[in-house]
């Protein structure tokens, strides 16, 4: 028998940090980089609000099409 185990619970207890890469942008297109401006960063992470994640594809030199988002 294997044992059953609760996804959304452990998906709940893991903080969103550890699922958001380290730039993203609001959703008024501001580009914040954890590296740049940490404060910033993990205020905007442990908001509720939706964060792009990627833009273009992740293709440099696009037209800031978001892509994915958290």
């Amino acid at each position: 028998m294997s044992a059953s185990v609760d996804w959304d619970a452990v998906f709940a207890a893991t903080p969103r940090r550890s699922y958001v890469p380290a730039v993203v942008w609001r959703s008024d297109d501001a580009r914040i980089d954890r590296d740049v401006d940490p404060e910033a960063w993990a205020e905007v992470v442990a908001a509720d609000i939706p964060l792009v994640t990627q833009m273009d594809d992740g293709m440099p030199g696009g037209s800031l099409i978001p892509t994915s988002s958290a």
